[in-house]
């Protein structure tokens, strides 16, 4: 139940930007073992999108 009231609340989230911020926080190690497409389709956006985020995140780091 605690799950999937986070989960609606991941979904209320302004910004792709900050579902992505909110999933690499919350389940760092996810970004290793699940596809790309999964995730997307997880936080509700595009897969073109989360692309991009992680592209962004990698020149800022």
């Amino acid at each position: 139940m605690l799950l999937m009231a986070e989960r609606t609340h991941v979904h209320k989230l302004n910004s792709a930007l900050e579902k992505y911020r909110y999933f690499t926080e919350r389940f760092p190690e996810a970004l290793q073992l699940v596809s790309q497409r999964h995730i997307a389709a997880f936080l509700h956006i595009r897969p073109e999108t989360l692309s991009r985020l992680r592209t962004r995140r990698v020149v800022e780091c």
